[in-house]
This record gives structure tokens, C-alpha cells and sequence, in this order.
């Protein structure tokens, strides 16, 4: 019936989101890396640590740099 249907859909709209979330997490891990690049002016890396400022920046660093993702 309707109820198992609802549930697969429901499962794969979970797997999708979730696929999103690691990708999003790889993405800001990359950007980060790339703004504290040697390579660029100090300026422009000072703004990229601006984060630091939000209570919960330990975490963006560990979900965003963590060794799992590539």
C-alpha cells in the first residue's frame, strides 16, 4: 500500500540529503584549504579563519577537515 511506498520515498529522500551533506562538508573542507594557501596575500587569509568568531566553529572544523573526506 500507500505506507510502504511513502517509506521508500521517504528512505531515498534521506539518502539524497545525506549525499548533499558530504558534499557540502567536502566543498567548504576544500575552500578552507584553499584560502589558507601559502600562495595568498595575508589578507585574504585572515578573512577565511573570520569564522572563528561563532560558538560552534570547533565543530565546522572538525565536520569540514575531517580525514574520511576527500
Amino acid at each position: 500500500g500507500s505506507t510502504g511506498h511513502s517509506g521508500t520515498l521517504r528512505e531515498q529522500w534521506c539518502h539524497i540529503l545525506c549525499s548533499c551533506k558530504d558534499t557540502f562538508r567536502i566543498q567548504i573542507g576544500r575552500l578552507l584549504v584553499h584560502m589558507l594557501s601559502p600562495g595568498l596575500p595575508l589578507e585574504e587569509r585572515k578573512k577565511a579563519l573570520e569564522f572563528v568568531h561563532e560558538q560552534n566553529h570547533p565543530d565546522i572544523l572538525r565536520e569540514s577537515l575531517s580525514p574520511g573526506l576527500e
